[in-house]
């Protein structure tokens, strides 16, 4: 069992308690890391600030022996407001009322090998945007499972607010199942993000978009996505049914209608 001290954090035989005051104990700027036990389980008590610059938050352990932490009705679970911040292999559990798991209000943050899981809380497991000024600014989120376990959830990530530009989310898994996501597993409904990749990710249990982007320009080439595959929660005529991209480039994307008992993909391998 950890204690939250002075004399404590620094092995593994004397761990802190809660991540929260880890971050307390590091120096901002200079790469400081907190390993998170195997088998850690922490419940909230409030919103886990990751409020130091550069720090990297790292679970260990593997499957269901990665560190699990389980949000708290009203807050978001982790509000990362600063650069260059790095959080990996977590578990983070969902319950009703959590505001968001991950909200994103600094730029350069790395989530990686993490798996979200959304009960019916939260309605939008990453939250990027929210302050004053957009933040968010190459954003990278790879090799993580979004995870639905209940009815409820409207958004895997949202851009909420001016969208940030040369962002990257790549192999990652949004599987919905039968429960399925009302709204979107990835949405930009407020201006038109640039520079952006989606790359090589699984969409399972759509019940309206995969993608929804708005686009306040008439540019074609905002971004690219690549090599994804959406499943639809109901019948489907056309991939169009499925994704509202705007500017962005298309290539090898396909849906597959999971209601209608087809085993024939749609692609879209243009503009759209």
């Amino acid at each position: 069992t950890g204690t939250d001290g002075t004399a404590y954090g620094f092995t593994p035989d004397k761990p802190l308690a809660t991540i929260d005051y880890a971050i307390g104990v590091c120096t901002a700027s200079k790469g400081d890391i907190i390993y998170v036990m195997p088998g850690h389980a922490e419940t909230v008590a409030a919103t886990i600030a990751a409020d130091a610059i550069g720090i990297s938050i790292i679970g260990i352990g593997n499957g269901r022996l990665r560190p699990a932490i389980t949000g708290l009705t009203g807050v978001a679970t982790i509000t990362v407001s600063v650069a260059n911040v790095r959080l990996s292999n977590l578990r983070l559990i969902g319950v009703t009322g959590v505001t968001t798991h991950i909200a994103v209000q600094g730029d350069d943050l790395t989530v990686d090998h993490c798996v979200l899981e959304a009960g019916a809380g939260p309605l939008k497991t990453i939250r990027v945007g929210g302050a004053a000024t957009v933040k968010g600014h190459r954003l990278n989120i790879h090799d993580c499972l979004f995870l639905g376990t209940a009815d409820g959830p409207d958004y895997a990530i949202d851009f909420a607010s001016s969208c940030p530009d040369n962002w990257i989310i790549e192999k990652c898994k949004f599987n919905y199942g039968t429960f399925g996501l009302d709204n979107a597993g990835i949405a930009a409904r407020v201006s038109a993000p640039q520079g952006f990749l989606i790359s090589n990710c699984l969409f399972y249990g759509m019940d309206t978009l995969g993608i929804d982007f708005n686009s306040s320009s008439a540019l074609t080439g905002d971004g690219e996505i690549m090599d994804c595959r959406i499943g639809a929660s109901a019948a489907i005529t056309s991939i169009e049914d499925l994704i509202d991209v705007g500017g962005a480039l298309c290539f090898n994307v396909l849906a597959n209608d999971q209601t209608a008992a087809r085993a024939a993909n749609i692609p879209l391998t243009t503009a759209s």
